[in-house]
């Protein structure tokens, strides 16, 4: 949970920095910087998703072996 919120004040600072450079004209620009982070947190949001979906289909085998049925 901690590790969310850090990643998701980065993203908002990255964010507000980029905005700002482009509101003041700066030559750097840090968008790039912002789609690294949130790219990031797609790839980590992607493998948890998964983790999540075989730990449910691990589940739904031990019902299924305790109840003596088959998977569909």
């Amino acid at each position: 949970m901690l590790a969310s919120r850090c990643q998701v004040w980065a993203i908002v600072t990255a964010a507000l920095m980029a905005a700002r450079s482009e509101l003041l004209g700066d030559q750097k620009t840090r968008w790039k910087e912002v789609w690294a982070v949130i790219g990031q947190g797609f790839g980590e949001a992607k493998r948890a998703a998964a983790e999540g979906v075989e730990a449910i289909k691990a589940e739904a085998g031990l019902y299924a072996f305790a109840l003596g049925e088959t998977l569909r």
